[in-house]
């Protein structure tokens, strides 16, 4: 099964508004900090 362009743009969208969720006020310093967040971010962009 193949996924379109437009499921494919739709996953990325979805993705950036994640991690935009899950960086939202937080410094460089505290997200290098924060292993949570760095692992959520990853999984996101998977």
């Amino acid at each position: 099964m193949t996924r379109t362009a437009e499921i494919l743009l739709g996953e990325i969208l979805e993705a950036i508004q994640l991690i935009d969720e899950y960086t939202r006020g937080v410094t460089f310093d505290e997200f290098a900090a924060n292993l949570e967040k760095q692992d959520a971010v990853l999984v996101s962009r998977s």
